[in-house]
């Protein structure tokens, strides 16, 4: 019985490890990135204000051709143990269910227009929630997917 204690304990410790560094991986590649983007000065910093403002920039625009020198995309692709998708589920937003089921009606409009998809980013989000990983996280994934099309 003690053994298989032992056992279970340590699969327990195991997995949060591994959860652990995912979630620690794809931070740190996500901060990775928005500093870059501050260095390409795409963005003014690292505040959710920042991220208002270029969404603002891009539904004026319909335009997201922003120069920087890597993906985002590519960076978590390569990275191993991350998984984006338990990631966002295990953030638990509130708003996030609305956030999900917004950007999901439309795709095929939303595709070829990005301004659509920045309006309805701004629609559901406001400065204080790109203070949160799981909002800069989307919005990254977004902005990095738009640029990849346009090349």
């Amino acid at each position: 019985m003690k053994k298989l204690l032992c056992i279970v304990f340590g699969i327990s410790i195991t997995v949060s490890c591994v959860k652990n560094s995912s979630e620690g991986a794809l931070e740190k590649v996500l901060f990775a990135f928005e500093n870059h983007l501050i260095k390409q000065r795409v963005l003014e910093n690292n505040q959710g204000i920042s991220y208002i403002k270029l969404l603002q920039e891009i539904s004026e625009r319909n335009d997201v051709n922003y120069p920087y020198t890597y993906s985002f995309i590519d960076s978590i692709e390569n990275r191993q143990h991350i998984d984006i998708t338990r990631y966002l589920n295990d953030l638990g937003l509130d708003n996030a269910n609305d956030f999900e089921k917004l950007m999901h009606s439309n795709t095929e409009e939303m595709d070829l227009h990005p301004g659509m998809v920045a309006k309805k980013f701004l629609s559901i989000t406001k400065a204080s929630d790109f203070e949160n990983t799981y909002f800069k996280l989307q919005f990254l994934l977004f902005f990095d997917l738009a640029n990849i099309s346009l090349d």
